[in-house]
């Protein structure tokens, strides 16, 4: 059946539709929290177009990070639609109900570059722990970049802070792995450090000076 203008109008603000990279990681959290679950009620879920969900399963999928866990019918003689879940597992594959070709017939197949971000990062994370500055050296981008995608990763649990790392000025700076554990606890800084000796020194004078006093008072007493 040929599309109304009203439908190809339809098709054209969903292909142009931008949710940017804090966007691209709230969906991908919907699928990891709720999944697994179709391409259309994903969309549904995160006020998104089915066209931009699958657009982003398709590029998650090559890189690793979605797979296809099932295929099923959504209507009695309907096409099999897959059943997307998160994560690296095994994806099944059925070409013959595959929409890749007619969707790259349709809309261009490169990846928006905030999606391709999400992706690269992940990857990075997943192979060591980085630093801001490490991260921003690896992606070309400024460590202002680095401090606000890493916390839009961080906001909904992709990744957490590993260790930490001092860096060659001496400053303490966290590492980052991609995981939803406990974060890394902070060492204490040298100053914290410092404070804590003289303290503990204080301390044992205290302690040293109350057994002095103490030890003629006891003998005075028997």
């Amino acid at each position: 059946m040929k599309a109304t203008p009203e439908h190809r109008a339809q098709l054209l603000r969903a292909s142009q539709m931008k949710i940017g990279f804090a966007g691209y990681v709230r969906v991908l959290a919907s699928l990891r929290d709720d999944g697994p679950m179709l391409s259309s009620d994903l969309a549904e879920q995160c006020g998104v177009s089915r066209l931009l969900v699958l657009k982003m399963m398709r590029h998650c999928r090559q890189r690793g990070v979605v797979h296809r866990c099932r295929w099923i019918r959504t209507k009695p003689k309907a096409r099999m639609v897959p059943v997307w879940a998160y994560g690296d597992g095994r994806d099944i594959s059925m070409p013959q109900y595959e929409e890749e070709s007619r969707i790259k017939a349709r809309f261009p197949r490169r990846a928006p570059s905030s999606l391709i971000m999400l992706t690269t990062i992940l990857e990075l994370l997943a192979e060591n722990a980085l630093t801001h500055a490490e991260i921003a050296a690896e992606l070309a981008m400024g460590i202002e970049s680095s401090y606000r995608l890493v916390g839009a990763l961080r906001e909904y649990r992709f990744v957490r802070i590993a260790s930490w790392h001092r860096n060659p000025v001496g400053v303490t700076v966290p590492e980052f792995a991609v995981g939803s554990d406990r974060n890394a606890r902070r060492p204490p800084t040298a100053a914290a450090e410092r404070a804590y000796q003289a303290g503990r020194r204080k301390r044992l004078q205290q302690i040293a000076f109350m057994q002095t006093v103490a030890g003629p008072l006891n003998a005075g007493a028997d």
